[in-house]
């Protein structure tokens, strides 16, 4: 048994090293209008690099327009400044795009 759940995950996961290498989840969220991010770790750094990343793209590259984060306000507080700055640029750049 064991060995099938060993080949499993190294059949099918992928090695996230870089931004472009979350374009295989962007790519499974389609037209999805909801994304849940799940983790099990609660705190470590490296989750919370994925999930800012992914968020980024989800906002700049899919067009999403709230993000809910389950986490602690100090870990959560610069998610919560790129998320409100990205945003902004968006709206601004679409005010400029449509004269």
């Amino acid at each position: 048994m064991e060995n099938k759940v060993v080949k499993a995950i190294e059949n099918y996961s992928v090695p996230l090293t870089s931004p472009v290498d979350l374009d295989i989840l962007e790519e499974g969220v389609g037209e999805a209008k909801f994304v849940l991010l799940g983790e099990a770790s609660h705190g470590t750094s490296e989750f919370y690099t994925v999930r800012a990343e992914l968020t980024k793209k989800l906002i700049t590259e899919k067009n999403f327009t709230f993000v809910a984060v389950e986490g602690d306000l100090p870990a959560c507080i610069e998610q919560v400044r790129m998320t409100k700055y990205l945003f902004l640029t968006r709206k601004i750049k679409r005010s400029f795009s449509s004269e």
